[in-house]
């Protein structure tokens, strides 16, 4: 994730360096994988917090470090994986959760320490306003948690949960080079959706408009709105009107 660009117009990378150079607070270690001195360095602190690791802590990882937790910010045992935002998005699902569990080498699968639950607002379309909606109520909840350890010594035992494996699922991480495609054959609201969960921060759900396979568009916002007569399915992907600086495409019984 060190080579991606965020909000501030660089990368995470520089974001940290430029937080270290501020403070003697902050130490950033690279990592290229779990296996060299970095990750021994990592360890000879308290607590070990992980948010979004690209990495499957095995073992050994694991058993090196004091108190190592994982954050999701999912309903945990649902939506275990990548991309937890924008799947959520597609799906129209408004419920979730902060969730802090102990590591272990699953897939966000360890014992369940904090589960703070929600709902996102209504007016939330993007992963962009999932995630600056979450990282408010994870950094609430991360406090909480270190306060109490902070406050044990970092010692006593923690009240662990199971996760109930029958309610979970897992889904992987998305791409929009690969997954963003549009399928007009689909019901409107469920393009709609699919649209939002690829806009912001990401480029947007793409479409072809014409048979040359360079004439790509991308799009971040769209409306679903009901037709006055029902198009045959023939139709899906026209677009059947031009006005006052919209499109108008059909799709199953709506149009976008």
């Amino acid at each position: 994730h060190g080579c991606e660009e965020i909000d501030e117009g660089k990368t995470y990378e520089e974001y940290l360096k430029s937080e270290e150079n501020k403070t003697a607070k902050i130490q950033v270690i690279k990592m290229d994988d779990l296996e060299g001195k970095g990750w021994e360095r990592v360890c000879k602190s308290d607590i070990q917090i992980s948010l979004g690791s690209p990495w499957i802590f095995r073992e050994k990882h694991i058993k090196m470090a004091p108190m190592l937790v994982h954050s999701h910010s999912t309903d945990l045992p649902r939506y275990r994986g990548g991309a937890s935002m924008s799947w959520m998005i597609m799906s129209r699902q408004r419920g979730s959760a902060i969730t802090l569990f102990k590591m272990n080498e699953g897939i966000d699968a360890g014992e369940l320490i904090i589960k703070e639950e929600f709902k996102f607002p209504r007016n939330l379309r993007t992963p962009k306003d999932y995630m600056d909606y979450t990282n408010e109520k994870l950094t609430n909840t991360l406090k909480t948690f270190i306060n109490r350890r902070l406050r044990n010594k970092v010692g006593g035992e923690l009240k662990l949960k199971e996760q109930n494996e029958k309610e979970s699922s897992y889904f992987p991480r998305l791409s929009t080079k690969i997954h963003g495609w549009i399928n007009w054959d689909w019901d409107g609201e469920d393009i709609e959706s699919f649209v939002n969960a690829f806009s912001d921060p990401y480029d947007g759900a793409k479409t072809r408009i014409t048979r040359n396979e360079n004439m790509i568009i991308y799009l971040k916002k769209v409306s679903c709105i009901k037709n006055r007569e029902r198009f045959h399915p023939f139709i899906s992907g026209i677009i059947y009107r031009k006005y006052e600086n919209k499109l108008y495409v059909a799709c199953r019984e709506k149009t976008i």
